[in-house]
């Protein structure tokens, strides 16, 4: 793995233009069909068994976020596409495996956030996110949880009446318990790509839309 970023650094524009101006990025990784059709179905589950006002994600919008960019000049997407192929070129294709489910309370707005979260490959996760950070020029002022977001709840909850919540409905995985002897949710997939998205609230929700992707190496 090589940390080849200087000549694609610089060229990173700051934002600050006017709203009209700018577009939201942040890189992660898109779930794989068979993997996203699974936790549809989780979530489908999820919603007759007592949670049914969980704001549940669309399936097409399930990724996991590695780096958030915020708002940036309409300009910035190919400068970070190229800063994140910088990263990713020496970068080997490796194995992501997500299991469990839990919830965290995003502070704000007061919302609990219903996720999976990886238990396999997570040294390499976190090398992608730090040198990412590097190459795109983002100070790393958030703590960073890799998750994959199922869904949240509506602002006036209980955050802790949440958890009980997921036990009584017997999709959850206790922090006691063994990762590897569970099957309710133990899903693997091979990482090719870092996708760069673009994300919009519209009428219906937000929108997670991919704009380019940065291609790890493969071995022959």
């Amino acid at each position: 793995m090589t940390d080849d970023t200087s000549r694609t650094t610089a060229a990173i524009p700051v934002a600050g233009q006017a709203e009209e101006d700018t577009i939201r990025l942040f890189t992660g990784l898109a779930v794989p069909h068979p993997i996203r059709d699974y936790l549809e179905g989780l979530m489908d589950g999820l919603a007759g068994n007592g949670l049914a006002d969980i704001r549940w994600e669309k399936p097409e919008n399930l990724h996991l976020t590695l780096n958030f960019l915020g708002d940036q000049p309409r300009g910035t997407a190919q400068h970070a596409l190229e800063a994140m192929q910088s990263v990713t070129r020496d970068f080997p294709v490796f194995r992501i495996g997500v299991a469990g489910l839990s919830a965290f309370q995003n502070h704000p707005p007061q919302r609990s956030v219903i996720f999976v979260r990886p238990y396999q490959g997570l040294p390499e996760l976190s090398w992608l996110h730090n040198q990412l950070q590097q190459a795109l020029c983002l100070n790393d002022q958030l703590h960073w949880v890799p998750h994959v977001t199922l869904g949240q709840t509506p602002r006036e909850h209980d955050p802790e009446g949440l958890m009980q919540r997921l036990i009584d409905a017997k999709m959850v995985h206790l922090p006691s318990v063994n990762l590897e002897e569970q099957d309710i949710v133990h899903l693997h997939w091979d990482v090719e790509r870092v996708s760069l998205f673009r994300s919009a609230i519209t009428d219906a929700g937000p929108v997670f839309t991919p704009v380019g992707a940065a291609e790890l190496w493969r071995r022959e």
